[in-house]
C-alpha cells in the first residue's frame, strides 16, 4: 500500500474490492466523484504514484481480467469480443489495441499460445 496517499489507496481498493474497472462506462470523473476529489487531482495522484495514466491502469487491469478468462474453462465458449466486453471494454478496436499494447500479441494470438502450450 502507498501509506502516504490515502486517495490513491482508496482508488486501489475500489479496483480490487469493487472491480470498478469492469464497468465499460468507467471514467476518471466517476472514480473521482466516488473518492470525493477532483478528476484532475486524481489524475495527478495516479501519475505521480505510478508513472502511469488512469487509462493505462484501467486498461492493464482489463487485460489481466481477459487473461484470467482465457485461462478459465468457464469462458471457453465465449468469443474473444464477448470476453473483452465482459472485462469492461466497450469497443472491439479499443480492446484489441489495448490488449496488444500490454501483451505484444493480439487476443487471438494469445489464445492460440495458451492452446499450444498445454
Amino acid at each position: 500500500m502507498y501509506a502516504d496517499n490515502d486517495h490513491f489507496n482508496n482508488f486501489m481498493m475500489l479496483l480490487r474490492n469493487e472491480k470498478i474497472h469492469l464497468n465499460p462506462s468507467l471514467n476518471l470523473d466517476i472514480v473521482a466523484e466516488k473518492l470525493n476529489i477532483s478528476a484532475n487531482y486524481l489524475s495527478q495522484i495516479i501519475n505521480k504514484t505510478t508513472g502511469k495514466t488512469f487509462c493505462e491502469i484501467i486498461g492493464g487491469l482489463r487485460v489481466d481480467e481477459i487473461k484470467l478468462m482465457l485461462n478459465n474453462n468457464q469462458f471457453e465458449k465465449y468469443t474473444l469480443l464477448s470476453i473483452g466486453l465482459e472485462a469492461g471494454f466497450n469497443s472491439k478496436s479499443v480492446f484489441y489495441r489495448t490488449f496488444k499494447k500490454f501483451t505484444s500479441m493480439t487476443p487471438s494470438q494469445y489464445k492460440d499460445m495458451l492452446v499450444y502450450s498445454m
